[in-house]
């Protein structure tokens, strides 16, 4: 797949297009649908990636002790949004978007530092 340059444009210009539909489409509605959007913005996400075999790659082997690191420093917020997230957290936050009524009716996007802070369970903290 080619890399840098024009692929980068086309993904974040896509991404960006994604947000401003989700945000300008689907939120609002008459009271008994009560439609809203989430975006949720991981970083890197940690966990066990299974290949179409079957194999397992146990990212979190070094995702884990990379994301413990780099919460334990005071780094700038755009170094910070690239610190590694579990694929439960992301879970957890896609389940509370779908399920739970402070999200309906509503726009949100969802950081990477939010995944992490507020969709976390103890042992990713």
């Amino acid at each position: 797949s080619p890399s840098g340059g024009f692929h980068d444009a086309g993904y974040a210009a896509g991404k960006a297009m994604a947000e401003a539909h989700a945000r300008d489409e689907f939120v609002g509605g008459d009271a008994s649908r009560r439609r809203g959007a989430a975006v949720l913005k991981p970083g890197p996400i940690s966990g066990t990636r299974v290949l179409g075999g079957g194999a397992e790659v146990p990212l979190w082997a070094a995702l884990g002790p990379l994301a413990t690191v780099m919460r334990a420093l005071p780094l700038p917020d755009a170094v910070a949004q690239m610190t590694p997230v579990h694929v439960d957290n992301v879970a957890r936050a896609a389940v509370a978007a779908a399920t739970e009524d402070s999200f309906a009716g509503a726009y949100r996007a969802m950081s990477n530092a939010e995944l992490i802070e507020r969709f976390g369970d103890e042992s990713s903290r």
